[in-house]
């Protein structure tokens, strides 16, 4: 039997300033690509693809268009009108909340509109 490669994938250049991202071979070439094009690092999509846990604060010095966040928090999480109401409400009085997301850019960029910054993926302790 002859040995096998494993684990071996693209080198992917950024055009930009040079930047080599070394890959792996658990995904196609084209999803690869993708999550370069989209994010400016190969992976960056494969972390962000799943539903994570993020922070949601109150922006500073910015009022909370609060109907407009309840719906799309609840977009975001999933979880009811209620739930997501009580939510919004806790972070108008200042409360930082962990919570866990669907990621989708566009509708984090809403929720920074309307008042709620969403800040990076906080990491799972094991």
């Amino acid at each position: 039997m002859k040995d096998l490669s494993i684990g071996y994938g693209p080198l992917i250049i950024s055009k930009i300033d040079q930047t080599i991202f070394q890959t792996g071979s658990g995904k196609s070439v084209e999803e690869l690509i993708a999550a370069f094009e989209k994010f400016g690092d190969p992976s960056a999509s494969f972390e962000f693809n799943n539903r994570k846990k993020f922070r949601l604060r109150k922006a500073t010095n910015q009022g909370i268009k609060s109907i407009e966040a309840i719906k799309e928090l609840k977009k975001l999480t999933g979880k009811g009108i209620l739930e997501s109401k009580r939510i919004i409400e806790k972070i108008e009085k200042g409360e930082i909340i962990d919570l866990v997301i669907n990621f989708d850019t566009e509708k984090l960029i809403t929720m920074e509109k309307l008042g709620i910054l969403i800040e990076y993926p906080i990491k799972n302790k094991i």
